[in-house]
Formats: structure tokens, sequence, C-alpha cells
């Protein structure tokens, strides 16, 4: 089991402002600890098993101007490395790195850096050198640094002009949704107003309609007295014409009635036999009478319907 280092060992293993914590067998970096010891700007942790350096390492960590990582299992490094501004001196050689971050390109005062075995493709080892001497190291931290400098260039320049397509989107998005609240707008304004002009013109048919409705109303009730009017004139008419006729019928057969008796008692009258001659004569005449006064009577009922037709009309 690991055993954890505390401040005051860690003073122990300072020696002015070098602090060695190499071949310890260190899997987790102490780095709280590390930070305690704020006069050690030089850290060796060569020769361990670290696989990751913890959060905070290049946060906690900004003083340091040496930095040895050599010889440990290191397949990835921070991506906020480049808060060690300070660093001039940094070993990596022998681990298990893959890609440089970007971040190196804010290592200014970078002066030395040894990338030999690792895992790196031949696009960074073109980049790192061989870095089999001094001098070669020191070409190496330039060429890395300069080489993320470009990188965090185009990073960026590509972040700018996906930030400029993303604002451009977002403007032809508000502006489409304006277009789409103004035309709704629109719409509402012109259905307000096809709905003001429909119940202006209902209120002008109903302005209009008042007028007829009260001369139709007048009409009817002109037309409707015109009606009980004929209606009346014709009871007046046959109810007169109907006592004349019932009059004469009745004064008609009491004369007749009266002749027969008599006639009937004195068949030999000479009278007698002139009025029974003069009787059939009226009873043809009647009978002439009588068809006459029916076509008459059937004519005055139909002028009187016809009458009645055109008033009503």
């Amino acid at each position: 089991m690991e055993t954890k280092l505390t401040v005051k060992e860690l003073k122990n293993r300072t020696d002015e402002n070098e602090m060695d914590l190499s071949l310890l067998g260190i899997t987790k970096v102490p780095v709280k600890e590390i930070a305690a010891v704020t006069k050690a700007n030089s850290l060796d942790l060569s020769c361990n098993r670290i696989v990751l350096l913890p959060v905070g390492f290049c946060g906690m960590l900004q003083h340091l101007i040496k930095l040895d990582l050599s010889k440990n299992q290191l397949e990835n490094l921070p991506d906020d490395m480049g808060k060690l501004q300070q660093l001039q001196h940094l070993d990596l050689y022998q681990n298990k790195l893959k890609k440089i971050p970007i971040s190196f390109s804010q290592l200014k005062n970078l002066r030395w850096l040894d990338l030999k075995e690792n895992n790196f493709d031949s696009s960074y080892l073109n980049i790192v050198g061989d870095c089999l001497d001094d001098k070669q190291c020191r070409t190496c931290a330039v060429n890395v640094v300069k080489a993320m400098k470009s990188a965090a260039s185009d990073q960026e320049r590509k972040r700018q002009q996906e930030l400029k397509v993303k604002r451009e989107e977002e403007a032809a998005k508000k502006k489409e949704e304006e277009i789409v609240a103004l035309e709704k707008k629109r719409a509402k304004k012109l259905e307000k107003e096809r709905r003001k002009i429909q119940w202006e013109e209902e209120q002008k048919l109903k302005e209009l309609a008042a007028p007829v409705e009260e001369v139709d109303n007048t009409r009817n009730v002109s037309v409707e007295s015109e009606v009980f009017e004929t209606i009346e004139e014709t009871k007046s008419s046959k109810s007169c014409f109907g006592s004349c006729i019932m009059a004469l019928f009745i004064a008609v057969t009491a004369v007749t009635l009266g002749v027969y008796y008599y006639c009937k008692n004195h068949s030999s009258d000479q009278n007698c036999i002139v009025l029974n001659q003069t009787t059939e004569k009226i009873y043809d005449v009647l009978k002439i009478w009588l068809k006459s006064t029916l076509e008459m009577l059937k004519f005055f009922v139909d002028s009187l319907r016809d009458k009645v037709q055109h008033v009503t009309n």
C-alpha cells in the first residue's frame, strides 16, 4: 500500500528549492502537500508509477520552474498545462503520451523539453525531433511551443468561424421569428378590419331593412283592411240578394198555393182554367229567371274572388 507523504516529509526531501520525490513508487501525486512547500520551485517525480496528474496540479503549482516527470506511465497531460507559465525545464522522457495539449502555446518561458520515447504519431515526431542532447531538447521546446501556438491559432480561428456561423444562424432564426411574428400581427390586424367592415355592413343592412319592414307592416295592415271591407261588402251583398230571392220565392209560392187550392174546388171555373195556363207559363218564366239568377250569382262570386286576390297581392 502506498504511503501518504506529509508536508513535513516533503520538506525533509527538499534541498533549498529542489524537491526530490523520485523512485518512491508514487501513483497519486500529493499536490496539496507539495504546494504547501512554497519554496520548492523544482520538482522531481521521475521513476514512479504516475498514470495521471491530479486535477489542480497545474493551478496549484504555477510557481514551478523545473518539472521532471520522466519514466512514468503518463498517457495524457492536463489541458491546463499552459498555467505553468514560469516553467523553463520540462522532462517527459519515456512515458506513454500520444498528444501534446494545445495549452503548451502559453508556456512562454519554456526553454528545455524532452519528449523522447512516447507514443506520438509521425505528425508529432516531426515537431518533437530526436532530443538526443541539450541542444536538441532546447530546439524541441521552441518547436513545440511554436507548433502549439499555430494549432491554437487555427483552433481559435475555427472557433471564431463556428461562432460566426452560429451567430449568423441565430440572427437568421431571430429574423425569421420576427417575420413570422410580423405576419401574425398583420394577419390579426386584417382579420380585425374584416370583422369591423362586416359589422358595419350588417348595421347598414339593418338600417335599410327597418323602413322596408315598417312599409311592409303598413301595407299588410292596409291589405288586411281592404280584404276585411271587401268581405264585409260581400256578406252584405249576399245577405241583401238572398233576402230578395227568398221574399220573391215565398210570394210566388203563396200565390201558387192559393190558386191551387181554389181551382181544386172550382175546376170548371173559367178563371181557374186561365190561371192554370198562366201558372204554367209563370213556372217556365221562373225557371228561366232562376237559371239566369244563378248564373249572375256565379259571375258575382267569381268577380268578388278576383277582387280579393288582387287586394291581397
